[in-house]
């Protein structure tokens, strides 16, 4: 069964661009506390716009993708990293809140309101912060570049409604996950899945439960295989960039958060905990104790080309 997919997959630095006209003033909104990372994050929007060379970019968090721009080999490449990132950097932002999670602090914005305003667009941009060595430093970014009343809208709402289902996606992670079978709803239906599936493939690899005809998919970015994954403990957060769906319903659901252990392989099955959740276009959790076997499907010529657009 073909999926319908949304124009909002992540790439590894950044996703959609957000419009940036060339040469732009940079809005710095005065009134961000100095030392905050808020002021922080300010200060990269001006030197990303102002620098002309990638050594001119300021000093991203040390686990930042971002650093990879500055690794370029030779200066065409390093031309391209630079237009990409400038394109994809907001030219003024308002301030639309903020989430603070452990060590991280996520700023929320709405990119270039005036011409979103005109052009009847949204540009979210979400930034990750972290503090090292006292200064709060750019990790990740993330924007978007949606269309007033598309189905992406109904994924990236605007506001306090993003921060809240940014807030909720993140509760997944904290929760005490059962040693009980999992179970969950999906759009206020219960949902107890009977089976789970492993399903490698090229850079991620897709996790199924199923309960009848209904199955519920996860992706995580790592290629692994099934005996790869003992052990292992996968925390993914809505910056990672992939999503989660719903079968047989025509529906995509993204992003989503979620936490996952796995033990060791017994007798062909990986035994494993979950605690996830996914809040668009309707609510869907998933908490509790699993064991899943590797599958040995093959890619479809579709999946091959593009990963995201699977078939079933």
């Amino acid at each position: 069964m073909n999926q319908k997919r949304l124009g909002i997959i992540l790439s590894t630095v950044f996703v959609c661009s957000l419009f940036s006209p060339s040469g732009a003033e940079i809005s710095t909104h005065a009134g961000a506390a100095a030392g905050s990372a808020e002021a922080a994050y300010m200060q990269y929007v001006g030197d990303i716009q102002k620098a002309q060379r990638a050594d001119q970019l300021p000093s991203f968090a040390h686990s930042s993708p971002l650093n990879k721009i500055k690794l370029a080999d030779t200066a065409d490449q390093e031309k391209e990293f630079l237009a990409a990132i400038k394109e994809m950097t907001p030219t003024s932002l308002k301030p639309e809140g903020k989430v603070e999670f452990g060590e991280l602090t996520y700023l929320f914005y709405e990119g270039d309101p005036e011409r979103s305003s005109s052009l009847k667009e949204y540009f979210p941009v979400t930034a990750e912060m972290v503090k090292e060595d006292g200064k709060w430093k750019l990790r990740r970014q993330q924007s978007w570049h949606v269309k007033d009343g598309s189905i992406e809208s109904q994924v990236i709402p605007r506001g306090q409604a993003r921060l809240k289902r940014f807030q909720d996606l993140m509760n997944a992670l904290t929760k005490t996950i059962p040693p009980t079978p999992a179970k969950g709803d999906v759009g206020g239906k219960y949902f107890k899945p009977t089976m789970a599936y492993f399903y490698p493939r090229d850079g991620y690899f897709k996790l199924s439960f199923v309960e009848g005809e209904k199955e519920f998919s996860i992706y995580v970015r790592e290629g692994c295989s099934l005996s790869e994954l003992q052990g292992r403990h996968f925390v993914v957060t809505p910056l990672d960039g992939y999503e989660a769906d719903l079968m047989p319903q025509e529906e995509v659901f993204g992003p989503y958060c979620a936490r996952i252990v796995f033990g060791k392989i017994n007798h062909g099955l990986i035994p494993g905990m979950i605690s996830m959740a996914v809040r668009t276009p309707e609510p869907a959790n998933l908490i509790g104790a699993f064991a899943c076997a590797e599958t040995a499907d093959t890619l479809t010529p579709d999946e091959e080309e593009n990963p995201k657009k699977k078939t079933k």
